[in-house]
């Protein structure tokens, strides 16, 4: 029986990569060996597999992030504040009943994160 779905990501740099999704997402370390990473929050899981030699540019590896609520708060705090990331876009409302964001991780893995429409 599958009982979950963990996405493996490229990360060109393990340190810079746990500091931003601890600093900035919230979440905690569970193992880190040599060249792999795993991170979790509230029950979720990443992996990341280091690619020292990865071209950030060309990587397309992408998540979608729900969010229950503050999507709004979120979105404002990635683009007011000095945050290591690039901020995709505004804060837009779907019409298939999504309001949505997008940011680029310092690996350019793209996290859009949507909260359904109320």
């Amino acid at each position: 029986m599958i009982t979950a779905i963990i996405p493996r990501l490229p990360a060109k740099d393990l340190a810079e990569t746990e500091k931003f999704y601890k600093e900035h997402l919230e979440f905690e370390t569970v193992t880190k060996i040599d060249d792999y990473l795993v991170l979790s929050r509230n029950g979720m899981e990443l992996h990341f597999y280091q690619n020292r030699v990865m071209n950030i540019q060309k990587n397309n590896s992408m998540l979608y992030v729900r969010v229950d609520h503050h999507i709004k708060e979120l979105h404002d705090k990635a683009v007011t504040e000095n945050l290591p990331f690039t901020v995709l876009g505004r804060l837009e409302e779907n019409s298939w009943g999504e309001i949505e964001f997008s940011l680029l991780d310092p690996n350019h893995n793209l996290l859009t994160f949507g909260q359904h429409k109320d």
